[in-house]
């Protein structure tokens, strides 16, 4: 398409069809003004012949006719002094008159004598105007009837001709004043192709920089879509990286992150930690099913996303049934006992699936981190974890708030987990033998063996310690190293009473 190869077809003809319309429009109307002017220079031309004529044969005449001849002398004088102006088209003029009956010059073109007849034969007294292609030349003409004005000139013409065709007031003839417009139209039609050339050069730098722009913008716009697409991927990927996909929920690494930058930063109000644990949940599983079970952590996931949505904080699944929270406090959270039952209420609400209910219960640990302190991070996961553990060992479907009682109860479960291994290793857990006595012969028969261990010289209740060793996995060396003791003490004991073993 040359250089109009970065547009469609269509825009190419849109664009050559407007520069050709543009061009022959200027070309029409400056053909129509031109002719226009001739046309008027054309009536003067005769206007004035006709007064200088009529003037003379007043003045000179004395009432004798004036020849056709003369009157064309006289248009050829103002003709003349026109010739000298170059800017108005070549002018002929001849006076023809009315066929079949004419007196000298007979009209050569057919259509003009039959329209100097149809004049003659309506009496039209207007000038009448064409503009025709006649042998390869374009001709401006102008055709003004002549009258007959007086009986003089009537009878004159009638008597040479033989008969009686004309009276006063009859078209006798017509002046037929021709301009040759074929230069002026060439000349045009060169000015309307330079136009129609700076039109389709216009067009086309037009379309150049419409095309240019376009491509920037269409550019631009895949630019800034391919961003978008790629903020949102990235968006959705992040999401699906830290979000848990059954419930919604922040994941453990977000929770995390979001402590961090309270514990770090200079936060104005207190925050509430708390964690949550279902309880049960085993057995839902067990006795209506995994899906159940999903069912489940959805609608607790829903409503934690409630809670944190109040209260302005975050909600977030650990793993499994386990839950955790950050609530600043505010009107709608002014304290943790507020929180904790909002939490413990909330979670109790029936949840339905598959036409089964199911009536949820929830263990909660409270832990507040107050502005202005350095707060340790795993500390106040402990210490929430703390309250969770008694909220649990307290009955379930509770909260509980991290306390002084609790922070001693932990200190005294650190000490214990840390030093009960090494007690073991070293023998330190003594066996207390309570003896079964027979109540008919009061001699003892066999001996049940209790294990005791004294820590820092105070003694720790079995209760305690076997918990813990339960929870950390010692239960089976304790077990071991009580059996152990608790028979040698047996061999002593029966050698001396003569009780079995």
């Amino acid at each position: 398409m040359g250089p109009f190869r970065h547009q469609s077809l269509g825009s190419v003809s849109l664009v050559f069809t407007g520069a050709l319309v543009l061009a022959l429009s200027f070309f029409s109307v400056s053909l129509w003004e031109f002719s226009r002017t001739e046309a008027d220079d054309r009536a003067r031309i005769v206007q004035l012949a006709e007064a200088f004529v009529g003037q003379y044969a007043e003045e000179h005449s004395d009432g004798m006719p004036l020849p056709a001849a003369f009157r064309r002398m006289g248009l050829e004088t103002f003709l003349q002094a026109r010739l000298g102006n170059t800017s108005h088209a070549p002018v002929t003029v001849r006076v023809p008159g009315r066929p079949g009956a004419e007196l000298g010059l007979t009209e050569p073109l057919v259509h003009v004598a039959e329209e100097i007849d149809r004049i003659a034969g309506s009496r039209d007294a207007s000038i009448h105007e064409e503009l025709r292609v006649e042998d390869w030349r374009v001709i401006g003409r102008s055709i003004f009837p002549t009258f007959a004005r007086s009986e003089v000139c009537v009878s004159c013409h009638n008597k040479e001709l033989g008969a009686d065709h004309y009276a006063v007031g009859d078209v006798m003839g017509a002046f037929v004043v021709e301009s040759d417009l074929t230069s002026y139209v060439v000349r045009g039609l060169g000015y309307a192709g330079v136009a129609f050339g700076l039109l389709l050069f216009g067009y086309q730098m037009l379309a150049n920089r419409e095309h240019r722009r376009t491509r920037a913008i269409v550019e631009l716009e895949g630019q800034v879509k391919l961003e978008r697409q790629q903020r949102e991927a990235e968006a959705h990927s992040n999401f699906v990286l830290s979000h848990d996909s059954l419930t919604g929920l922040a994941r453990r690494s977000v929770f995390m992150d979001r402590l961090k930058e309270l514990c770090a930063g200079d936060v104005e109000t207190a925050f509430f930690i708390a964690l949550l644990d279902l309880d049960e949940f085993k057995t839902i599983n067990d006795t209506m099913g995994h899906d159940a079970g999903d069912a489940l952590l959805v609608a607790v996931g829903t409503r934690l996303k409630q809670i944190s949505v109040e209260g302005g904080g975050l909600a977030a699944r650990l793993g499994g049934d386990e839950f955790a929270m950050i609530i600043p406090q505010s009107a709608t959270y002014p304290s943790m006992h507020a929180l904790g039952s909002r939490l413990v209420e909330f979670i109790g609400c029936q949840v339905t699936h598959n036409g089964c209910a199911i009536q949820p219960s929830s263990s909660v640990g409270l832990c507040v981190c107050v502005p202005g302190r350095i707060h340790d991070i795993s500390g106040l996961l402990k210490h929430t974890d703390a309250a969770l553990y008694t909220a649990k060992n307290g009955g379930k479907n509770q909260f509980c708030q991290f306390n002084e009682n609790i922070l001693q109860d932990l200190k005294r479960r650190s000490l214990i987990t840390s030093a009960l291994p090494q007690a073991i290793k070293r023998d330190e857990l003594n066996v207390v033998f309570q003896p079964k006595v027979c109540l008919s012969s009061s001699v003892p028969v066999e001996f049940e063996t209790l294990a005791r261990w004294n820590l820092n010289s105070k003694s720790v209740c079995p209760s305690e310690f076997v918990r813990i060793a339960e929870e950390t996995g010692n239960i089976l060396d304790l077990d071991l190293a009580t059996l152990m003791n608790g028979a040698r003490f047996a061999v002593r004991a029966s050698s001396q009473t003569g009780a079995s073993v």
